[in-house]
């Protein structure tokens, strides 16, 4: 995913709408956001995530709180992101519940009013979805990651790459599986076991099939030694029980004729 144009409206500490042209930065892939504390960086990782997942990047400021204090009653608070992703653009729209001026005065004397929240997601095709938790699955679906992936290895704020390096090697796994896309990988993995199962089955069958046959077999007085030295331990030598068993028709064969 490459952001293009990130467009916030009296969103966080932006009382005004503040447009960041992001495709002017190239396509290297790797953006560094730096500034004084207090500056608003971890605002634009906030709308981004917002935008994307109907939540800050720090989980700690929700829809509601995200508007700025500051912004003028009748100013909007949305967050608007342009994106390409896997050569296909698409455009979020995600606004939180806030309160706004009525456009008319209701019977009950109030002035505000609640705007109620709303997302629209723009697909490639002209199509859209709208609906919070519907776009938010359907960028799941897009970008393979979820908002605790997501914010963990591509919006790397206040620390969360740290707790991608200290995760367990069962989540690692769980993300980097997502990320490169490797289920036929695992569906090959999956038909081996299942092809060395059934081999295995099969195998022990016919080792069942032998242990059964070398208890049932009683050699000849003058064979009686070697056989048993041959079945002794609980693991049969199969080989070399064949092979005396190939020397011993032979020797009955010479004696027979």
């Amino acid at each position: 995913m490459r952001p293009l144009k990130l467009t916030l409206s009296a969103f966080g500490p932006y009382a005004a709408e503040t447009v960041l042209e992001l495709a002017k930065l190239g396509r290297g892939g790797l953006y560094l956001v730096t500034g004084d504390t207090g500056a608003g960086k971890t605002t634009l990782f906030d709308a981004i995530t917002y935008a994307l997942y109907d939540h800050s990047s720090g989980g700690v400021r929700e829809g509601a709180m995200l508007r700025c204090k500051y912004a003028d009653l009748k100013t909007p608070t949305f967050v608007e992101l342009s994106m390409t992703h896997k050569g296909e653009s698409y455009h979020i729209y995600r606004n939180p519940e806030y309160l706004r001026p009525r456009k008319r005065k209701g019977a009950d004397g109030k002035e505000l009013t609640k705007e109620k929240e709303k997302a629209i997601l723009t697909l490639p095709d002209g199509s859209s979805v709208e609906g919070s938790s519907e776009v938010t699955r359907k960028i799941e679906e897009l970008l393979c990651l979820d908002y605790r992936q997501f914010k963990q290895i591509s919006m790397i704020a206040q620390g969360e790459f740290t707790k991608l390096l200290t995760a367990s090697s069962q989540e690692k796994t769980k993300i980097f599986r997502q990320i490169f896309d490797i289920g036929l990988y695992e569906r090959i993995a999956q038909l081996l076991k299942e092809r060395s199962n059934a081999i295995y089955k099969e195998v022990s069958g016919y080792r069942h099939k032998m242990d059964e046959d070398v208890e049932l077999y009683h050699p000849l007085e003058e064979s009686a030694e070697v056989f048993a030295t041959l079945v002794q331990g609980e693991a049969y030598d199969y080989e070399a029980v064949l092979a005396f068993l190939k020397e011993e028709k032979k020797r009955i064969g010479k004696e027979e004729k």
